[in-house]
């Protein structure tokens, strides 16, 4: 087969269709120090909400899990990234998180599983454990939450929250007006009510999707795994104050939830889309190969 200039046009153009950046991608870590970070195998450290002992551990068998203590009192967990910016309309930033809960659901309480993505421009990054539910530090952080009610009781089970600038909340809290403005909720009414939607033991995954949109952000969650079905996927347009610049992913298991959470396959990548000046110069490498090409096919 001959590649021809327009072949090999074909081909770059589709090779730059979507360039993927990876920005997190660890399946496994390292051991933690007592009471502080996880590095993770991208080089990025992670922080427990509590600098409580065995708040962030390993559960040290051979699938190398991260465990996240929940229980009674609830737990996040935060880790800071090189700032990531949808720059076009086209371009979408994924956080997901797989993960699955070591002991069973216990009460039912609204959005009490939650994944962020923020940007901390305006605030204090993250940089140790204990930076808990609020803090100073978290004025001027804007981003997005998702937020997922994990039994069949709430008949909205997904909501999709703008963190708000002037609040000290970062994920816990959301339901306080002063913090989060409410962007949508939804999600099909499940039935049977009150029947929990997670199992113990199976393997899930979270994803928060945020994709640039001529009039500002489309906001899309995905919770999948066992049984659940399409019960949690919903997505809301942004386009009042659409946040296009992340650096921070969080997670939090509200209190009373369940007793773990095991983490594995937490991955942050950007998708871009290439700006229409890079086309404009592959057009014109390729006028240039094709006189090229055309010399010596006429010589």
């Amino acid at each position: 087969m001959k590649f021809t200039p327009a072949l090999l046009l074909f081909g770059a153009i589709a090779s730059l269709a979507h360039a993927q950046v990876s920005v997190i991608n660890d399946s496994a870590w390292s051991s933690p120090v007592a009471n502080a970070y996880v590095g993770g195998a991208s080089g990025l450290n992670y922080y427990g909400s509590s600098g409580s002992t065995g708040n962030l551990s390993l559960t040290g068998d051979s699938t190398n899990l991260l465990t996240l203590t929940t229980g009674a009192n609830g737990r996040g967990l935060a880790v800071t990234f090189a700032t990531q910016t949808l720059a076009s309309v086209g371009d979408f930033l994924t956080a997901s998180i797989q993960f699955k809960m070591a002991g069973p659901l216990f009460t039912s309480t609204s959005n009490n599983f939650r994944i962020a993505l923020h940007n901390n421009a305006g605030g204090t990054a993250i940089s140790a454990n204990s930076f808990a539910n609020t803090n100073t530090n978290f004025v001027g952080y804007v981003g997005y939450m998702a937020a997922a009610s994990l039994d069949y009781l709430d008949t909205t089970p997904v909501a999709i929250f703008d963190k708000v600038s002037s609040g000290n909340a970062l994920i816990g809290q959301a339901t306080e007006g002063t913090q989060f403005t409410t962007l949508a909720q939804g999600g099909p009414n499940v039935s049977p009510a009150d029947t929990p939607a997670l199992a113990a033991g199976t393997n899930y995954t979270a994803s928060l999707v945020i994709t640039r949109i001529a009039s500002g952000v489309n906001i899309a969650y995905s919770l999948t795994g066992g049984t659940v079905g399409t019960v949690y996927t919903f997505d809301v347009d942004d386009t009042a104050s659409a946040v296009t610049s992340f650096n921070t992913l969080l997670l939090l298991v509200n209190s009373g939830t369940w007793d773990t959470t095991q983490l594995q396959n937490v991955i942050v990548s950007l998708t871009a889309i290439p700006e229409p000046s890079t086309y404009a110069a592959l057009a014109g490498l390729f006028g240039l190969g094709f006189v090229a090409w055309r010399r010596r096919q006429t010589a």
